[in-house]
């Protein structure tokens, strides 16, 4: 962990960074996508200092193959030079995935050969579950657990002020050989949380790259992620979203949804959305208003679920709204076509009768 450096003389700076991905020659391609975490960390952030966002997957983009890997990016040469230019005070670092963490803290490394003084900040799930280990490793400064709107935004508050960072809830640090962090209680109400920082990207260049959920999706040209909800209540074992996301299921209002899809199309000119949640269906009730309010509105979209929909969250009606309201496809998360497999290993804690229904239904 750093001294705190006050900046002296000039706004504060802060560098978001979504580093290069890396992926062996035969997994899943390559896609580009809407850097959401990074976007709604900076929306509470903009009016405290000057920040940025640099998204390796887009920016002076390259493709560099090396023993069996290929890495998708910035190189990092391009990279040092931009963290040089910008000059950070802070620099936040999103790792999404356990297996993608290796160029991010390359990044890391950068920063410090740069500028000793840069205070790198790991955020996202990886950091968010293995903490302990980037600072006992000295790999980063500090860390943010779980999500990070209001921990950054106050971390960013009491940096600027030379405050006592220890104390804020959702920090983890490493003092005198110890780690440390109190966690922070979940947002309950996602709408207390602004829009994602949109204004900080240039739109264009995502609709118009060809990596764009290339491989994610049916409607992948001129779209874009949408979250509205987090957490889940279930266990099953291949799923690490109640470890930095929580177990109680947390949303947004159909309403709310329905402002932020019309803003996409009106402002951003973008008509096809994937529903990033992990269990957009869990309270189905919310789930037909949102729906309804698509119909209602007639909006002019295609949309679908990426991660799945659990099939037993649904019936005839609610399908029957899910084509109306412009579903491009369904994708049931079964996991498993035997039931035992289910409920010993899988944990899925779901009825395939149900399912079998559910797809009847979809036909």
């Amino acid at each position: 962990m750093i001294a705190i450096t006050k900046p002296k003389g000039r706004e504060l700076r802060v560098l978001l960074v979504n580093p290069p991905h890396k992926y062996k020659g035969q997994a899943l391609g390559f896609n580009v996508y809407f850097p959401l975490s990074l976007l709604y960390v900076a929306a509470p952030i903009k009016e405290l200092c000057k920040v940025e966002i640099f998204d390796c997957l887009v920016e002076d983009f390259e493709a560099t193959e090396a023993d069996g890997f290929v890495t998708y990016g910035t190189p990092i040469d391009k990279i040092r030079k931009a963290i040089t230019k910008f000059q950070p005070d802070i620099c936040g670092i999103s790792i999404p995935f356990s297996s993608q963490s290796e160029n991010g803290l390359r990044i890391a490394k950068i920063c410090r050969e740069i500028d000793p003084n840069i205070c790198v900040v790991l955020g996202g799930p990886h950091p968010s579950v293995r903490y302990e280990k980037l600072l006992e490793n000295n790999q980063c400064d500090y860390c943010v657990v779980g999500e990070g709107e209001i921990t950054f935004k106050e971390f960013v508050e009491k940096f600027s002020t030379g405050g006592n960072l220890e104390k804020i809830e959702g920090i983890a640090y490493e003092k005198d050989g110890k780690v440390s962090c109190v966690k922070r209680t979940p947002v309950d109400n996602l709408d207390e949380l602004p829009m994602p920082a949109y204004d900080l990207l240039n739109i264009r260049t995502y609709l118009e790259d060809p990596n764009l959920y290339k491989s994610r999706s049916a409607i992948p040209t001129k779209s874009i992620s949408v979250i509205t909800s987090r957490g889940c209540p279930f266990n099953c074992v291949f799923c690490s979203i109640k470890l930095h996301m929580g177990k109680k299921f947390r949303f947004h209002s159909p309403e709310n949804v329905l402002r932020h899809l019309k803003y996409c199309t009106e402002e951003l000119g973008i008509n096809n959305f994937h529903f990033e949640d992990d269990n957009i269906s869990f309270n189905p009730g919310r789930f037909e208003k949102i729906l309804d309010l698509i119909i209602e509105e007639k909006l002019d979209i295609q949309w679908d679920t990426p991660n799945g929909i659990r099939a037993d969250s649904l019936n005839y009606r609610i399908v029957e709204k899910i084509k109306k309201s412009g579903c491009a496809g369904v994708q049931l998360a079964i996991e498993s076509g035997n039931q035992n497999v289910l409920d010993t290993i899988v944990k899925k804690d779901t009825v395939l009768g149900k399912v079998l229904e559910i797809v009847e239904y979809c036909h």
